[in-house]
């Protein structure tokens, strides 16, 4: 009981009796992301969301060739950023076929591009190695760099 103007007033506040819900318990949905195809290095996100949320969104990325980890930890200090309403979409890998001839007709094979950056068509020479490097012009996009491959024609 704590006194105030010539009054006795109890007071709620300290005994943590406010009448507020604080709603579900917020924590870190810890998400570890394989940037590229066969690599051992990971993009991690930390995302503030109850255990439902992170559940939810662990759920949709299951399955995905590139997740490395997802899940809940009860650590609301460790999160920096808001849940994003939908998972990002699965990666992209271009494949394309490229010659390689050092004046004797090259050798051609498919070969991924993992940033699907390649020019299709276009071509570079190497002087220093007397080489002429050719793309095809098919230029098909899948989640692995197999699949994109297993689409060239």
């Amino acid at each position: 009981m704590k006194r105030v103007l010539g009054s006795i007033i109890p007071v709620f506040v300290i005994l943590g009796l406010t009448g507020c819900d604080s709603g579900p318990k917020q924590g870190n949905c810890a998400v570890s992301i394989y940037p590229l195809e066969f690599s051992s290095i990971t993009d991690d996100y930390d995302y503030c969301a109850t255990q439902a949320e992170c559940a939810e969104y662990c759920a949709a990325l299951e399955g995905r060739p590139d997740l490395a980890s997802c899940g809940w930890e009860d650590n609301e200090y460790a999160c920096f950023d808001t849940l994003p309403e939908t998972p990002p979409g699965p990666p992209t890998v271009c494949a394309i076929y490229q010659t390689i001839d050092c004046g004797s007709g090259g050798t051609t094979e498919g070969v991924c591009d993992y940033t699907c950056s390649i020019q299709p068509g276009s071509s570079d020479y190497d002087p220093s190695t007397d080489c002429l490097t050719s793309y095809g012009t098919e230029h098909p996009s899948a989640s692995t760099c197999d699949e994109a491959i297993g689409m060239l024609p």
